[in-house]
Formats: structure tokens, sequence, C-alpha cells
């Protein structure tokens, strides 16, 4: 008489399954991505600062000494890649006197680069807190007998002196 007519669809558990899945593969892949980010930005600050060396270890062999600053000398970085959450919103510093040269990089990963003239490029462990501290941590003395200058080449937001 009554025919039973079989119910199509999923039920509430099988949605909510399926939704959860969901949810960890999303969650999987974003912190996947973001490690991906991380290690493009990390080495394109490495690879900003080998660069910059190589130009001022060029004018160093032209002049006989580091240029006080790179305003003019068509300095580049890759600009994105740079962090800007340190204390005085500083990423980039450049410290230099007649016979030496450091450059410090902030990646957006958190993690600080430095070259130093005859050392090249490598981790370093210190934070970006001011020019005073930062140089001497980098080998660069701060007399200013010895031609000491340090610049800031990304300050409070604003990029100065690079392309």
């Amino acid at each position: 008489m009554w025919a039973k007519h079989k119910q199509h669809g999923f039920t509430i558990v099988e949605l909510l399954i399926v939704i959860v899945v969901i949810g960890i593969l999303a969650a999987i892949s974003i912190v996947s991505y973001s490690g991906v980010q991380n290690k493009a930005n990390d080495s394109a600050v490495q690879s900003d600062l080998r660069n910059l060396g190589q130009k001022i270890e060029l004018y160093y062999a032209e002049y006989g000494e580091y240029p006080v600053t790179w305003t003019g000398l068509g300095m580049k970085a890759t600009k994105d890649s740079y962090g800007a959450h340190y204390a005085d919103l500083h990423n980039l510093l450049y410290c230099r006197n007649y016979t030496i040269a450091a450059i410090a990089g902030a990646s957006k990963s958190g993690k600080v680069y430095a070259y130093r003239s005859g050392s090249g490029v490598g981790d370093y462990f210190g934070s970006l807190a001011t020019n005073a501290t930062l140089c001497p941590a980098l080998g660069v003395s701060t007399s200013a007998s010895n031609g000491w200058a340090a610049t800031w080449y990304y300050s409070n937001g604003v990029w100065s002196g690079l392309l």
C-alpha cells in the first residue's frame, strides 16, 4: 500500500565531517604557503645584501674607501621582502668606516642577515636597535676619526637612497 521512498541526500554528520576535512586541508596549505613565502623573502634579502656588498667592494677597489652613502650609486633592493616590524621601524642599515663596511637587513620573516666586508652574508642574531650599537656588533668601529658613517635606508615607513 504505502510505498517506502528512499530519502536521498547527506546527513548532518557527513556534512560536518567534510567541512572538518576541508578546514584541516586549508590550515595545512596556509602554513605551507607562509613557510615558502618566508624562505623567498629570506633569499631575496640575502641576495640583496650580497649584491650590495659586491657594489661597495667595487667602489672600495676604485676609490680606496667605502662610499659614505649609496645615494646616486644605483643601488637596488627587493623592497617588498624587507620587514618593517622593529622598534624604530628600521630594516636596512649600512655602516662604514675607511677600512670596513657592513650591511644588515631584516626580512619579513623576522630573520636578520648581515654582510661584512671580507666575510660575505650570514645570519645576524642581534636586533636592529640603533646604528651606534649595531655597527660595532658588525665589526665597524664608530670612531669619528676613522670616517664612521651609518645610514638607514628604510626608516619609519620611507625608503631612501635606493632604487
